[in-house]
Order: structure tokens, then C-alpha cells, then sequence
């Protein structure tokens, strides 16, 4: 079973990884470093729960790119 995260939370960290895809990537550590830099004001717990959904959405979007990648050389 997965962790459910909050709908803003999910909103806000997809639409900084939309808005800045070379900038986040699949490291949490790095990504939360950045955050920490972008949006000081934020509580440790929401900055770490942001991070942890851009890292898991990277990854995701990685996969599915690399399924359709895969899907399309073999038709």
C-alpha cells in the first residue's frame, strides 16, 4: 500500500516539476535541498512531503516515457 498525500500537496509538486522539469529529478535529497532554497517559509514536514511526490512523479513520468519508447519499437 502506498502513502496518501494531501491534494495540495500533489498540485504543488506537480506543478513545479511541470513548470521546472531539468531543475528536479529522482534524488529526494536533492530535490528537497532545492525546495528548502525555493519556498523558505514552508514547514519542514511540507517541504519534505513535496519533495518525496516530485521525486515519485519523476520517476513515474521516467517509466512511462520509457514504456512508450518500448511500446512504439515493437509495433
Amino acid at each position: 500500500m502506498g502513502s496518501i498525500r494531501p491534494f495540495n500537496i500533489k498540485r504543488t509538486a506537480e506543478e513545479l516539476a511541470d513548470k521546472f522539469p531539468d531543475l528536479f529529478g529522482d534524488k529526494f535529497e536533492d530535490n528537497k535541498k532545492k525546495l528548502e532554497k525555493m519556498m523558505p517559509d514552508v514547514s519542514k514536514r511540507t517541504i519534505n512531503m513535496v519533495a518525496g511526490y516530485i521525486t515519485r512523479y519523476s520517476v513515474k513520468k521516467k517509466q512511462k516515457a520509457k514504456r512508450e519508447i518500448e511500446e512504439n519499437s515493437a509495433s
